[in-house]
């Protein structure tokens, strides 16, 4: 930054999960001095304790203590990933102990600060100049909203970060043909900057995909004019028999309109995608490395909904199943030191049962051996069964966002700005080519782009060999794996 070495930064975007995304690398390279202004629902568990919460819908306005915690304690009864548990659970100590006033009170000393376009008017940054603002996305962006930071810091440089090759801004009612023409809201800062004469600096350098994958988009979309800055051995297959592009033949189940929507949405496929994730996962596959793109939201919809519903029933068998080897092991009745110790040994291994628990309920046995759950020990166990999961992990790593969320599933739209390292295309389509939707090219290129090791389309390829850039994508592909043996024999 030069000479001056306390020059302020505001970093910015459309979505929270662009700023979010910046964050979290300043994590992984260890620098601390930072802070997210946000509501706390929408923004990744790593940074919560770098936030400084404000209101929802972009209200810009610090939230109270009282709000907080109710907000914090509404999120913990549905969160089931125990890394995120304790990050919530650690950021109600902060606000109880009120360290958390600590965090306000150095809003003013950092050197950058993170925020969504919409709240960057936040009063509580009112006072405070930016000299220097990056906006990430800026081909995503709106111009009125791309102003509103760059208004309200006093900028003195900008540094526009965006791809028009990827997304535009999406708008909610379509301009007249007459409007796009002069050039609307569609046309966004990063253009006009553009056309004026401000020269693009090219990234031409890409370190997410895997070369094989890069080298589709690159061909479809860059004409051939980006570099790999990653070899193969950097992004190596997470799973035997799977390539880094691969189609799956989806042969189940057939699409349906959803008349609410106008889109499309196939049960059939959502189920086999679901297999796939099963196979994964039992496969050492994290959910968190683990992305479903839709082409439409019923789909995405439908399928985010399913797995929801799929979770809680899981924990609720796992907490039936703690419940049951607890009683098995705890029970009144008189038993030999063998049978004791082979109980010991079953239930000091099992999986269902939190270990603390184990723990809790040995020394107690040892007051009295027929002692029996009482309504107090329920509710212990209720809470620990919820509670109790893997480590808290090393403080210093809170950063890296793949351990510390699960499954994501949503539209392309939603997906721009993330990353995982297997992404799972679903096409839902079975009978007619969405012609200018499916082959859209800035959602295509979106789509391809988020995978890291594998790009996974699970679709129909004679339908979809129909158009001239599906064709292109599916000679790129290993082909071969039908959907429905693969539901059967639970391999790839």
């Amino acid at each position: 930054m030069g000479e001056n070495d306390l020059v302020k930064v505001l970093v910015t975007s459309l979505t929270n999960v662009a700023v979010d995304r910046i964050l979290l690398g300043l994590l992984e390279y260890r620098y601390k001095d930072f802070y997210r202004i946000g509501s706390v629902k929408r923004i990744a568990k790593p940074i919560i304790r770098y936030t400084i919460h404000s209101g929802a819908g972009g209200s810009g306005i610090s939230t109270s203590d009282d709000d907080m915690l109710k907000e914090i304690r509404s999120m913990l009864k549905t969160e089931t990933d125990e890394k995120s548990r304790k990050l919530l659970e650690l950021e109600i100590e902060d606000i109880d102990s009120g360290r958390y006033i600590n965090r306000q009170k150095g809003l003013a000393a950092s050197r950058v600060i993170g925020t969504t376009c919409a709240s960057s008017t936040s009063s509580m940054l009112a006072d405070m100049t930016f000299p220097i603002v990056f906006l990430d996305e800026c081909s995503q962006i709106t111009e009125p909203l791309s102003l509103l930071p760059l208004c309200k810091s006093r900028c003195e440089r900008l540094v526009a970060v965006g791809d028009p090759l990827q997304l535009e801004p999406t708008l909610h009612s379509k301009p007249s043909q007459h409007v796009l023409d002069t050039g609307g809201l569609e046309k966004t800062l990063y253009v006009r900057l553009s056309k004026l004469g401000l020269q693009p600096v090219i990234l031409k350098t890409q370190y997410r995909c895997h070369p094989r994958i890069s080298a589709l988009s690159n061909k479809l979309f860059y004409d051939n004019a980006l570099n790999d800055g990653i070899l193969p051995a950097s992004r190596p297959p997470l799973i035997s028999n799977l390539s880094p592009i691969t189609l799956i033949e989806s042969d189940i189940g057939s699409e349906q309109h959803d008349s609410f929507t106008g889109g499309f949405y196939n049960d059939g496929e959502a189920n086999l995608i679901f297999s796939m994730i099963d196979i994964l996962t039992r496969n050492g596959i994290k959910e968190s490395q683990i992305g479903v793109i839709c082409f439409y939201k019923a789909q995405a919809f439908k399928m985010a909904t399913s797995f929801k519903e799929k979770k809680k029933k899981e924990k609720t068998f796992q907490k039936e199943t703690a419940i049951s080897d607890y009683d098995d092991y705890f029970g009144g009745a008189e038993e030999t030191e063998e049978k004791k110790m082979d109980h010991q040994s079953n239930v000091t291994n099992n999986p269902n049962i939190p270990p603390a628990l184990v723990t809790q309920k040995k020394q107690k046995k040892t007051l009295s051996s027929k002692d029996l759950l009482g309504d107090d020990d329920d509710e212990e166990l209720n809470r620990l069964v919820e509670m109790e999961g893997g480590g808290e992990g090393d403080e210093e790593d809170q950063g890296k966002k793949d351990d510390m969320e699960g499954l994501k599933i949503s539209t392309v739209d939603a997906f721009q700005g993330a990353e995982r390292d297997i992404i799972i295309f679903s096409c839902t389509r079975t009978s007619t080519f969405a012609q200018g939707f499916l082959d859209n090219p800035q959602r295509l290129n979106v789509a391809i782009t988020r995978a890291k090791n594998h790009f996974v389309i699970v679709g129909r390829s004679k339908l979809l060999s129909t158009n001239a850039t599906w064709k292109t994508i599916i000679q790129s592909c290993q082909t071969g794996i039908i959907g429905s043996n693969l539901s059967k024999t639970k391999s790839f």
